[in-house]
């Protein structure tokens, strides 16, 4: 089933049952500009206010998913009990807004009461035809640390690549933690790489992603993401050793991935897009326009034991056989239902959507 906000009539796409939402372009900017403003608030909070500012954080969350349900969702609501369902959501003026984690009923969420959520820039790009999916033949893996801060994403990043190695994909590591590359970087986190992935003794620089990303059919990266006015992008190396970003531009610049790669982006703010506007853009979205056809990013700050949770989980459904939007759905609940299990008594709680909502599926065919 395709949700599509703001259309005229329901019928039929691409095999697929069109429900169209009621949509008024005001009231979706209001509920942007509350949840935006809480969540800044929280990002430039320092010290004891940082707490107090997440708290609002969530309670503005909170309030943006039932306005989700209320103003917008209902009339799909009883169609959305249905593990086998496929729901896509249109993006248009919902960019950036997190239709999946709308509460339905006792406690359970969009994602979780169908078997596959994802998204799409428009409902043009979406073909009749149903791709199976497959064990990709190449993968490139990136870990970016330059400043040594993400303790858990080499780990992460590693035991990833492990996965779709003992499936028989031929991959391929780039890796910087601190000043150190190649394998010096993964040894530093005391990690000893099997044989058969290819570590290469190359700093992931912009140029060097550029070159390799054409040649691949799996592309994982974890490192910082960056989303602010004038500087959005994948934090990499320069060749002078210093922090640079594969920009959004650089993105769309590179040349056509014409092995239509699936690409996951284990970084902050990777799919945070125009938040009601009617355009998606963003790193994700930019790794659609040049060729992905499905793109894991983040609406949100991810904290990062939830990364490495969501990545586990994705990976070990994916190599079972599962296609990219089922793995994705799976380990949505899978986090939520490790987060809800912790018992630590905090302003906000574990099981809080702002720790396991922030991923989000962009799909391009």
């Amino acid at each position: 089933m395709i949700l599509l906000a703001g259309g005229q009539r329901t019928g039929e796409f691409a095999g697929l049952r069109v429900q169209v939402l009621p949509l008024k372009g005001n009231e979706v900017r209001r509920w942007a500009r509350q949840w935006s403003s809480a969540y800044i608030d929280y990002l430039t909070a320092r010290g004891p206010e940082r707490e107090d500012a997440r708290v609002r954080w969530a309670e503005q969350t909170d309030t943006l998913v039932r306005e989700l349900r209320t103003s917008l969702m209902e009339p799909c609501l009883n169609a959305l009990h249905d593990p086998s369902l496929e729901l896509i959501i249109s993006a248009g003026r919902l960019a950036g807004l997190p239709l999946h984690a709308v509460p339905i009923t006792e406690g359970r969420c969009v994602v979780e009461s169908v078997g596959s959520c994802t998204y799409v820039p428009n409902i043009a790009v979406l073909s009749p035809n149903e791709s199976k999916p497959e064990q990709p033949v190449s993968a490139l893996f990136v870990v970016s640390d330059l400043e040594a801060d993400l303790v858990a994403a080499s780990k992460e990043c590693e035991a990833a690549a492990q996965q779709l190695k003992r499936g028989g994909t031929a991959v391929t590591l780039l890796a910087q933690v601190g000043d150190k590359v190649g394998m010096e970087a993964l040894n530093l986190r005391g990690i000893n790489v099997s044989e058969g992935i290819n570590v290469l003794q190359d700093a992931p620089t912009p140029s060097c992603l550029s070159k390799l990303l054409p040649h691949t059919d799996h592309f994982f990266y974890s490192g910082h993401g960056v989303r602010r006015p004038g500087k959005s992008g994948l934090v990499l190396v320069g060749v002078d050793g210093k922090s640079s970003l594969l920009a959004e531009d650089e993105i769309l610049s590179m040349h056509a991935l014409r092995r239509r790669p699936l690409v996951v982006l284990s970084a902050c703010e990777t799919a945070m897009g125009g938040h009601g506007s009617s355009e998606l853009f963003d790193i994700a979205s930019s790794f659609l326009r040049v060729g992905a056809r499905f793109v894991v990013g983040s609406l949100w700050v991810v904290v990062e034991d939830c990364a490495t949770a969501f990545t586990a989980e994705f990976y070990r459904r994916l190599t079972q056989g599962e296609s990219p939007g089922y793995a994705f759905g799976a380990a949505v609940l899978a986090l939520k239902q490790k987060r809800h299990s912790e018992s630590a008594v905090r302003a906000v709680p574990p099981g809080h959507p702002i720790y396991w909502a922030p991923f989000m599926a962009l799909r391009g065919e």
